[in-house]
């Protein structure tokens, strides 16, 4: 049997609930099972749910994001990197390696985390090297070391630091150490392994302007997977005007990208209208709110829709971008995919001071902690999501997330409102916050007022992302953007 539910120190067993997330996640997903096996010829496990096929274990990948932790993709397949005969070997780390990631990664752990990594061990693997650390509070070492600003940081990260994952995969007490594992310094593929390359970040003259040097080696990615992204959002009526400027948007920034959009109660007419835009790929729930959800989901205002929604897109479209339709982009999406793609996740955070101010003690329980006792922080944005699939927050966070908006008692207890609760934001940020999950955030991206963008918003800048909340029709009124073909 499939444990998707493995968070919090919990297991629930929810029969309709599960029923109905995996109903609507595999039979929208299962030719797309068909044409990915196909692309990557390699046996993979099957186990049954219900008598729904569900794919448990697939080492394949196309991106790092796609591995879980302590493995990386080469070669099409995730590998590990982090065992025990590595962290027993004594063999010599390359100093030069050791040396420009614990750079990187405390400039990563000042700005992510806010803290400081305490270096416990170094040890080789045949792509660079891994450093052991821990996390302390960086308050105490603000005066023996300068951090970068945010866009010299911005500049220098992604040239060594791969990934870093905890030594704990589960459980609710922070993990002992951390791992981060670093690609070597290179000059040229000679210097690299047989399957890697000498590799640098793609250039860009927007600030913050990127250079490809200095470089490191790695495994370039497929180039047919280059605009695999799928771009993915919702409206009803209200919203549909901002819906029409998101699309514009998109097609102004990303001409090749595609729109999945999802219908949370729009008008025949307005369905007709989205239908013609050219970048739209697919109108979900064509007929509105599938019957086999419950009836709290016809409440768009407690958002349990929005996590449906990302659950059933990430396994559609194994790549995949959610961003609200109030919203606008604001440059070029390419550092997201970047990201999305590296990481296997995309979220950011920020909109209140804690969580804590705005959520109810029922979603806490739910999970199996007190809200008391929980240690978290700032809101994760519900309506700002990307997801790879297969990755290893799958089942830490995109299922248990939809698990939560099947059950009113969860995504909506009784007494909630928005003046006590965030609702969606709520359950994924007490999924997020959890020790071995704790992804890094990309609020960098963000903009939540007009004054942080250029006048002229065809010129892009740092920012690639404006939440507007439905304000903004800069883009719709450039009609020829969303004019039939």
């Amino acid at each position: 049997m499939v444990d998707i539910a493995r968070h919090g120190g919990q297991k629930r067993r929810k029969g309709r609930i599960y029923q109905c997330i995996l109903l609507a996640t595999f039979t929208a997903g299962f030719a797309v099972f068909s044409s990915y096996d196909a692309e990557f010829p390699i046996p993979i496990e099957h186990e049954m749910f219900r008598g729904i096929t569900y794919l448990s274990k697939d080492p394949r990948c196309r991106y790092n994001g796609n591995c879980p932790t302590g493995q990386t993709c080469r070669g099409g397949t995730c590998r590990p990197y982090m065992n025990e005969t590595i962290l027993t070997l004594r063999k010599p780390v390359h100093s030069e390696c050791a040396r420009v990631c614990l750079e990187e990664l405390k400039a990563d752990e000042w700005w992510y985390q806010e803290s400081i990594p305490i270096v416990q061990g170094e040890y080789p693997w045949d792509g660079g090297c891994i450093i052991q650390y821990q996390r302390q509070g960086k308050d105490e070492f603000s005066q023996k070391w300068k951090p970068p600003s945010l866009e010299e940081w911005m500049q220098q990260r992604y040239r060594y630091v791969l990934r870093a994952d905890p030594s704990r995969q589960r459980g609710l007490e922070a993990p002992s150490s951390w791992f981060a594992l670093c690609a070597q310094p290179c000059e040229s593929n000679q210097d690299c392994p047989s399957d890697m390359k000498c590799l640098g970040r793609p250039k860009s003259d927007i600030p913050p302007t990127i250079s490809a040097e200095p470089k490191s080696c790695g495994s370039p990615s497929p180039t047919r997977f280059a605009d695999d992204l799928m771009i993915v959002s919702g409206s009803n009526t209200r919203y549909f005007n901002a819906l029409e400027n998101f699309a514009a948007s998109l097609k102004f920034w990303a001409p090749k990208s595609k729109l999945a959009v999802f219908n949370l109660g729009m008008s025949e007419e307005q369905l007709l209208q989205v239908r013609k835009w050219p970048n739209v790929h697919r109108i979900h729930w064509r007929n509105g709110f599938p019957s086999r959800f419950p009836e709290h989901i016809d409440n768009l205002h407690n958002y349990a829709w929005k996590s449906l929604a990302i659950n059933e897109s990430v396994h559609e479209y194994k790549s995949m971008f959610w961003l609200d339709a109030g919203a606008t982009f604001s440059g070029p999406i390419d550092p997201i995919r970047e990201i999305i793609h590296r990481d296997g996740i995309f979220l950011v955070k920020g909109q209140d001071a804690h969580m804590k101010d705005l959520s109810v003690p029922e979603t806490y329980k739910w999970f199996g902690f007190e809200k008391d006792s929980f240690v978290g922080g700032p809101h994760f944005a519900g309506g700002i999501q990307g997801h790879v699939h297969p990755s290893r927050y799958i089942d830490t966070i995109v299922l248990p997330n939809a698990e939560c908006a099947m059950d009113a008692k969860c995504i909506d207890p009784e007494g909630s409102s928005l003046g006590n609760h965030r609702f969606d934001q709520t359950s994924l940020s007490i999924l997020a916050y959890q020790y071995h999950v704790r992804p890094q955030h990309h609020t960098e991206y963000l903009a939540a007022g007009r004054h942080r963008l250029n006048d002229d918003m065809k010129i892009p800048n740092r920012i690639r992302m404006w939440t507007a909340r439905g304000s903004c029709s800069f883009y719709s009124e450039m009609k020829y953007l969303l004019a039939p073909k």
